[in-house]
């Protein structure tokens, strides 16, 4: 579909103004024979239409076109089942500093003449920060931190569909500058204190987008021990992890974890609290380390 064409379909006063650029730069599977109106609500700005092609050559066409416009993909396709329906195919993006989940329904029956496929664009910001600030010019003429000055909380969330981001936050209680040796490993733990199979990747490193690992010194200022949710201070480190707890159409049954160690490279250790809400119970242990380094 011609771009002229496709921006002019997205353009409606339903759609929150400051996603309008990025619904129309998405690009929409050849063929489409018609697009429902975009609307915005409280869980993002959503655009969908019907095309006539299958959910894994629609899968694909995505995965090839978004990469080109600056969209990394969260991770691989997955399918789940639609309450009441059929499959539903998952592809989940990022690019700073929006969110972006794409449903492909294959429903043949409802759609009639225009396809069989129905595919809906669901665009959001994130909770957690956009950006991530470099380290001081010199942090290595700071001293190392201990496992005693840190502090470590729930910092940020959000969701798209069964991808899930979290991020924690770290802190220094101390009376002095300190330095994290970082990316961290991380360590689920369940309730009795028992180590959960974890297995984990990385983002590429630093500088990149936002969503990138700091993999020098990162510096935390002093008394910044206090994490609040929402609202990480310039001073403090943050890390954002991503993880599933569906694999297919149900539940993947993993152990739930109910806190994280985090061990940094020199061997600083900090734990952090998974909050009662949230089950985090990642499918065969992965979690993806999406981004880490210090909070402007």
């Amino acid at each position: 579909m011609p771009a002229e064409q496709r921006n002019a379909i997205y353009r409606d006063s339903g759609v929150n103004q400051t996603y309008e650029q990025e619904l129309n730069a998405l690009p929409v599977y050849p063929g489409c024979v018609k697009v429902h109106d975009p609307v915005t609500n409280g869980a993002g700005s959503f655009a969908s239409f019907w095309a006539t092609t299958s959910p894994s050559e629609a899968a694909s066409f995505y995965s090839g076109e978004l990469p080109a416009l600056g969209w990394q993909a969260v991770s691989e396709p997955s399918t789940v089942a639609e309450p009441g329906g059929g499959p539903v195919t998952v592809l989940t993006f990022a690019k700073n500093p929006y969110a972006l989940t794409i449903y492909l329904t294959d429903n043949p029956s409802k759609g009639g003449e225009l396809g069989n496929l129905y595919v809906t664009f669901r665009l959001q910001e994130p909770e957690a920060p956009a950006t991530l600030s470099p380290s001081t010019p010199d942090p290595n003429g700071v001293r190392p931190c201990r496992s005693d000055d840190l502090t470590s909380a729930y910092a940020t969330r959000n969701g798209a569909m069964m991808a899930i981001f979290n991020g924690y936050g770290f802190g220094n209680r101390s009376d002095s500058p300190c330095r994290l040796e970082g990316p961290p490993e991380v360590k689920l733990i369940d309730l009795a204190g028992t180590e959960l199979l974890t297995v984990t990747k990385s983002q590429p490193p630093c500088p990149g987008s936002w969503a990138c690992i700091e993999m020098g010194p990162v510096v935390l200022a002093p008394v910044l021990g206090e994490i609040r949710f929402g609202e990480l201070q310039a001073g403090q480190a943050w890390i954002l992890l991503v993880w599933r707890s569906h694999d297919g159409a149900v539940e993947c049954g993993s152990p739930r974890a109910m806190r994280l160690r985090f061990t940094f490279r020199d061997g600083t250790q900090v734990e952090a609290a998974v909050p009662e809400s949230v089950n985090m119970a990642p499918c065969e242990g992965k979690v993806e380390i999406w981004a880490f380094g210090p909070r402007q």
